[in-house]
């Protein structure tokens, strides 16, 4: 496990992450087994083989991918 906290690691990545097309998203989250915390990376649903550039583990976090359509400003 990294030294650093997730949201310093997230932040640190996320304009990598972000500029991999079809990546809408990035967040902080509790993995699917609700067993500890990830970092969350979405991608829209047109352009998921994508995912397949992103790391499955940054600095010793897990990562996630959720397919999800584009996020809209309220």
């Amino acid at each position: 496990m990294s030294k650093k906290k997730i949201e310093e690691v997230r932040s640190a990545w996320e304009k990598r992450l972000m500029d991999i097309p079809g990546v809408t998203g990035i967040g902080v989250a509790l993995t699917k087994d609700r067993s500890q915390v990830c970092i969350r990376v979405y991608v829209s649903r047109e352009d998921s083989k994508q995912a397949g550039q992103i790391p499955k583990e940054i600095e010793g976090y897990p990562v996630e991918v959720e397919i999800r359509k584009p996020f809209k400003a309220l």
